[in-house]
């Protein structure tokens, strides 16, 4: 899979170096985890802005700061595999609103929710809940 290293500077963080997949096997916007770290593909530059980039990376921080073994091992005792996936995305959406900006991260969720009616990107049913409820639950932060 070829990529390349490019600099991010996440307001409230600091600078970082994602990895931009230049020809995925599948299309996708973002995704980071604690031994990946961030990825983006071309989607990500072509359709947000710089402030809904910065709430992308802000919820792909919730996955590569927080997403542990442990942590899946114990919701996954709790709950079926698809709903501690769902959680953590729950709130790797929580974590973008809180710690750069709940407004953003809606319209970030929104822009994401018309790429999958676009059919451009494919939402993983079994690793993201719906769009539409992700739009709901921040909505309601306080």
């Amino acid at each position: 899979m070829e990529f390349e290293w490019k600099k991010f500077n996440l307001p409230g963080y600091g600078p970082l170096k994602i990895k931009y997949i230049k020809n995925p096997e599948k299309p996708f916007i973002a995704n980071g985890g604690p031994l990946e770290g961030i990825k983006v593909d071309k989607y990500f530059f072509e359709y947000f802005s710089k402030k809904e980039k910065n709430a992308c990376i802000w919820h792909e921080m919730y996955h590569t700061l927080f997403s542990t073994v442990l942590k899946k091992i114990k919701n996954e005792l709790f709950y079926c595999q698809k709903q501690a996936n769902w959680i953590e995305e729950f709130e790797a959406d929580k974590y973008a609103a809180n710690n750069y900006n709940k407004k953003i991260t809606l319209d970030y969720l929104k822009i994401c929710k018309k790429l999958y009616q676009q059919k451009i990107v494919i939402r993983n049913p079994k690793t993201h809940p719906p769009i539409q409820e992700r739009i709901k639950r921040i909505k309601k932060l306080k």
